[in-house]
Formats: structure tokens, C-alpha cells, sequence
């Protein structure tokens, strides 16, 4: 390249050279030097749950639950016992609002204040098929009536239809854009099963999340002291960014 500078130097002497001389100092300085460019980071477009239990999962007996959140792990009372159990838009039954109104005197609203307000979406699986409600899940009714009317607008979210796997295993794969976490860099998820009463047979330790900037893999097996029927034993389990 230095010969090349010298030979352009030297025709500058001649003014008939002068202007593709001036073109060429321009572009060699282009094509001469070399340029570093920095890869963006990956953001994540697909997310994929693999759920596998003690046998064949059994929608007739259980109600399985995939709840997630983008600001933080999805709250639900995984502890107390006798704690009964529901989901936005789930029709609910005379007897069972006092077993409702028995976790606190706001009854219905104390779940939503509580519980449902830290959630962005949750995935049904029962006898219905799979599921997607997409929140936000709020309520600010106080009356009873009220309270269970507005309970009951939440419906699922129409196209979504992912389910596959084997007959002991949960495997669900969809786009993000079905979520209602936004921007969020992380997604917190929990899962559930849920007996007929109501009672929570089984679930994962809380603040479990995947960072949905990276094309990466969370996977665990379950160790908790829980020993609920096969169908409702969360045995291990896997979350994937795509």
C-alpha cells in the first residue's frame, strides 16, 4: 500500500491525474482497514415446557397448570394446607366459595390482589384441552356477586393449540408473542397440578425463571418431599428459549 501512496504522490505533479488522485486517497483508507463488527445478542422468539411425571398424565382426575410472569415468580400458596385452589375464569361452584372466603375474609379479591396480579399468563391442560389465558388478571369489585361475575369474563385465548408429548410427559412449544410479558429479559414460571378438590398435589420451588435474551436451557429434576399419585408427580422437567 505504501507503493501505491508514493505512485499517487508522484502523479499529483500532473494536473490531468489530480482528481482520480483524490478519489483514490478517499477510498483505499476504506478498503484498507480492517473493521471489528460486534454480534447483537440473541433474543429469543420460541419458548418450549417439558413437564414429565410418575405415569400418564390423567386430565380427567388433575388439572394441570404452566403459570409465568415477567417481573417475577408468579405467586400462589404452595404451602398452607387445605388451601383451595382456582384460576381466573373458572366457573365456580356454591360450595366452593366458602372454602374461598376461608383463606381470607375478601374471599375471591384476595386471590387477585394476592396471587393473580403477580401472574402475566397461565396454560390450562384438562378435560377441555389446552388452554392460554392471558392477563393482566386484576380485580377491583368488592360484592360477591360482582366478584364472581367478573371472575368468569376471563376466557382462554383463541388459535392457541401446542400440546404434544409422550402419555407421561407435558411438552408445550409456542411463540412468545402468545405471552403478555412484554419486553421482560427474564420469564418466571411455576407449575402446578391440582386436584379435584381443589388441593395443589404438586408444584415446582418458586422464583424458577429463564433469561429470555439468550437461546438457552433451564432443566431440573424434582426433589421436593412431595409424594402425590404418579399422574400428579412432577418427576423433572425442562424449559427451553428458542
Amino acid at each position: 500500500m505504501m507503493i501505491l501512496y508514493n505512485a499517487i504522490k508522484h502523479k499529483l505533479a500532473s494536473p490531468r491525474w489530480t482528481p482520480w488522485v483524490l478519489i483514490l486517497l478517499f477510498v483505499l483508507p476504506v478498503f484498507g482497514c480492517a473493521q471489528t463488527i460486534t454480534d447483537k445478542d440473541i433474543k429469543g422468539e420460541e419458548v418450549e415446557f417439558i413437564i414429565n411425571f410418575g405415569a400418564a398424565v390423567d386430565t380427567t382426575t388433575y388439572r394441570y397448570y404452566v403459570i409465568i410472569s415477567g417481573t417475577g415468580s408468579p405467586a400462589i400458596d404452595t404451602v398452607t394446607d387445605n388451601f383451595f385452589f382456582f384460576a381466573p375464569g373458572q366457573f365456580l361452584l356454591a360450595n366452593e366459595i366458602p372454602l374461598i372466603e376461608n383463606q381470607d375474609s375478601d374471599g375471591i379479591l384476595f386471590y387477585y390482589t394476592n396471587y393473580f396480579s403477580t401472574w402475566a399468563d397461565f396454560i390450562q391442560l384438562d378435560t377441555t384441552g389446552v388452554n392460554l389465558f392471558n392477563g393482566p388478571f386484576t380485580m377491583t369489585t368488592t360484592t360477591l356477586d360482582a366478584q364472581i361475575e367478573e371472575q368468569q369474563n376471563f376466557t382462554e385465548t383463541p388459535g392457541f393449540n401446542t400440546f404434544s408429548g409422550s402419555s407421561a410427559q407435558i411438552k408445550l412449544r409456542f411463540p412468545l408473542s402468545f405471552t403478555s410479558i412484554g419486553s421482560a429479559t427474564n420469564m418466571y414460571f411455576q407449575f402446578l397440578v391440582v386436584g379435584a378438590n381443589g388441593d395443589i398435589l404438586d408444584s415446582i420451588t418458586d422464583g424458577e425463571f429463564i433469561k429470555i435474551e439468550d437461546v438457552i436451557n433451564v432443566e431440573r429434576t424434582d426433589s421436593d418431599a412431595s409424594t402425590p399419585a404418579a399422574p400428579a408427580n412432577i418427576t423433572e422437567w425442562e424449559v427451553q428459549i428458542f
